[in-house]
């Protein structure tokens, strides 16, 4: 019985870990439009099946982009510091009534009929406006960002029952360098 236990224990580990490095952050078209510096990006390779199941069953996920411009430090393992910072917060939830998606990014809120349309849009970021373009003229800076996948905690008992059924599609991507920007 105990090392029925372990097995169980082991693999839901490695389910975990697995899970959790499952996505990756790919950097769009770095774009100066005027005087301000937009970026795209958009998540890939994530459990896409999973992820709807959850979302139809009454689950809400959130996802929290971090997106920074970075100046890179003149002196070798010292710490980058950061200019310019944006933290995007998105939520999705199903309507059961409607039979669709609705998506909410701060206080706008946006419905899809369609899964597609829906996961396109909850993972991808188009033309975010990041920080002036005179700003950056003066050293050398890369990008860098991160999105951070989770699922809603529901009320007892249904959130014991998820977090260990569900749960293991949560991710974060960690921070992925995008291209550097020399604007100079």
């Amino acid at each position: 019985m105990k090392a029925v236990h372990t097995i169980l224990l082991t693999a839901a580990i490695l389910l975990q870990s697995y899970a959790i490095t499952a996505a990756e952050l790919g950097f769009g078209a770095v774009q100066i439009d005027g005087d301000t510096l937009k970026v795209s990006l958009s998540i890939e390779d994530y459990q896409r099946s999973e992820i709807i199941e959850a979302i139809k069953r009454g689950m809400e996920v959130k996802i929290l982009y971090s997106i920074q411009i970075v100046k890179e430090s003149p002196v070798f393992l010292m710490r980058d510091s950061v200019i310019a910072e944006k933290n995007i917060s998105r939520r999705v939830k199903y309507d059961f009534w409607n039979k669709s998606f609705r998506v909410r990014e701060g206080k706008k809120s946006t419905t899809f009929q369609s899964e597609n349309s829906m996961l396109e849009y909850f993972f991808t970021i188009s033309g975010c406006e990041l920080a002036s373009v005179n700003v950056l003229r003066k050293a050398r800076y890369t990008l860098r960002a991160r999105a951070e996948l989770k699922s809603v905690e529901l009320y007892f008992p249904m959130n014991l029952i998820f977090k260990y059924l569900v749960g293991f599609w949560d991710f974060s991507t960690g921070w992925k360098d995008g291209p550097p920007l020399n604007l100079e």
